[in-house]
């Protein structure tokens, strides 16, 4: 299965920190669901070279907000 992250299927961003406090990744919940019903999530480096993460600076940049890490 593969799913591509959109404006519409994106949920939530979360900030993902190392144990050291540094933000790892992002944390996406999309509306997407696998073969046994789950909700599908994606963990998402920081890096302008990754699609992903470019979907998600669209989403932000459409007044949706990343959520700080615990």
């Amino acid at each position: 299965m593969i799913i591509e992250l959109t404006n519409d299927n994106i949920v939530s961003v979360k900030e993902l920190k190392s144990r050291t406090g540094i933000i790892m990744a992002l944390q996406v919940t999309t509306t997407e669901k696998d073969h046994r019903d789950n909700i599908i999530f994606f963990s998402v480096p920081q890096s302008e070279d990754n699609r992903h993460y470019r979907q998600i600076q669209e989403w932000v940049a459409e007044g949706n907000t990343i959520e700080e890490a615990d």
